[in-house]
């Protein structure tokens, strides 16, 4: 049952009768949270371990009516076609609706905002969402937010190939020294305030982890609780024009040109031509649009003949190298010129670092009738040909080819790009699922592209294991 009742401020606040009376380790009550109070320059964060089981979460409000038939929730919605690039529209806000986390270590209650998120997603049945929360969570090592995404990745049954590449990254990242373990540690010195150094737990990677979803107590299925681009979680400080940071959501296009209507700014918020930076459009005059344009300008001029010191100048080529050998030995082929963020920490030299890594280990290559095609075999070498379309891309194939073998063959002698690594960080997911969650889950979307019909086991550990050595073998041959 839901009562309404209001909260300090006389908001309207829907409650269900079962919350625990105490949420959280500073002792404040469900109406204490709801009311703000602790909120503002007092407010702390709730600290969390990341959970150990798969977590319930039951989204609470009597706005929001799911539908379980047509898999829609009303009233969110988003703008045309989803197909076409739209973006989600009309939400419900924190005075309507109410979060209810639980698991065996973690439990608490929030008032949240919601909408859908995505874009070329959207067509997905199972669809993804974007929460604001009214209180800052802190999750084991992540930082504090008070913004996450419900990911869905409808078309990866085990949910799991996103994490599986973010969890290889951060290998790689740990092979590193430590004055380099991350991207923001490179043409850096934070104001001689050594802040990169010392106490930062910003990843430059995204993370989550599994939960099940219900909204108004109608299971919704199985999916990741999940870190968003956040700029915090790079380390750039919003109010400094040399921390630019570039989400490529479509950015280059394949006549080989720069595109600002598929790049978002996102970082810093504002500069003295511009007042803000709105998504996929060209700025105004300024710091941050003169440093972007005299980057890739110099980028796209770069040939299989330009020297090594003059690339140096303008990427990170440890992050380069170490990026294109996670997407290539993973097979992320929806990257560089999509679901890659580019950033600079001094506005010269930028860093590659990769987000919405689903499209990888085979998945998701096409669907006919809603039935999963695989795409690519473990020998295939097309992994990025969005990226092979950019100039520059393939002439730092040809001009850094001995320093990528060379930290490929580097990184499979540490453990990181070997079958049982890979196999075990798969199999380390699916266990922590469990088989009654993915249970429940097919039986809420037994269409699912990657689970239907003669593909049922396309994602069946078996399967992934088999595909996973034929694709270090064939990168051995390649590296070699």
């Amino acid at each position: 049952m839901i009562v309404q009742y209001k909260d300090g401020n006389d908001n309207p606040v829907y409650l269900r009768t079962s919350t625990m009376a105490v949420i959280d380790g500073n002792g404040r009550t469900l109406e204490e949270i709801l009311a703000g109070v602790g909120s503002g320059t007092t407010r702390r964060a709730m600290d969390f371990g990341l959970p150990t089981d798969v977590p319930k979460v039951n989204i609470v409000s009597e706005l929001l009516t799911p539908d379980a038939t047509n898999n829609t929730v009303s009233p969110l919605t988003y703008t045309t076609n989803p197909y076409a690039e739209g973006e989600p529209v009309g939400s419900v806000d924190t005075d309507d609706v109410i979060l209810e986390f639980t698991s065996q270590s973690i439990n608490f209650t929030d008032r949240i905002e919601i909408n859908y998120q995505g874009k070329t997603s959207l067509a997905d049945a199972q669809k993804n969402f974007g929460i604001d929360t009214a209180n800052k969570h802190k999750f084991g090592k992540w930082m504090e937010f008070d913004s996450f995404h419900l990911k869905a990745f409808y078309e990866d049954f085990l949910k799991c190939r996103d994490w599986v590449c973010n969890q290889i990254l951060e290998q790689i990242y740990m092979t590193r020294k430590v004055t380099e373990e991350r991207p923001f540690l490179f043409h850096n010195d934070f104001g001689n305030k050594y802040k990169g150094f010392f106490g930062s737990n910003a990843l430059c990677r995204v993370d989550g982890f599994p939960f099940e979803l219900y909204i108004n107590d109608v299971y919704w299925g199985l999916y990741v609780w999940r870190l968003k681009k956040h700029r915090n979680n790079y380390l750039f400080d919003k109010s400094d024009t040399n921390h630019i940071f570039l989400d490529a959501q479509n950015w280059f296009s394949n006549n080989g040109s720069f595109s600002w209507t598929g790049v978002e700014i996102r970082n810093p918020k504002s500069d003295s031509g511009n007042t803000s930076f709105p998504e996929c459009a060209e700025p105004n005059d300024g710091p941050v649009k003169t440093a972007i344009v005299n980057w890739e300008t110099a980028l796209w001029s770069v040939t299989a003949s330009t020297p090594k010191s003059t690339i140096e100048g303008l990427l990170n080529m440890q992050d380069f190298i170490d990026c294109y050998l996670m997407m290539y030995v993973c097979n992320v082929w929806d990257s560089w010129s999509r679901n890659t963020l580019y950033g600079t920490w001094d506005g010269i030299h930028f860093s590659p670092m990769v987000y919405d890594m689903n499209n990888s280990f085979n998945g998701f290559g096409g669907k006919t009738s809603g039935i999963y095609t695989p795409y690519y075999s473990p020998t295939s070498n097309t992994y990025n040909q969005k990226a092979r379309s950019m100039p520059w891309f393939v002439a730092l194939e040809s001009i850094y080819a001995d320093d990528i073998k060379a930290r490929y063959k580097e990184l499979q002698s540490l453990g990181v790009f070997t079958p049982e690594n890979i196999i075990g960080l798969f199999d380390e997911w699916a266990k922590w699922v469990g088989f009654d969650a993915y249970g429940r889950h097919a039986k809420r979307w037994p269409n699912c592209p990657s689970y239907v019909g003669n593909n049922r086991d396309i994602d069946s550990i078996a399967n992934i294991a088999d595909w996973v050595t034929q694709r270090i073998a064939y990168m051995d041959s390649v590296m070699a």
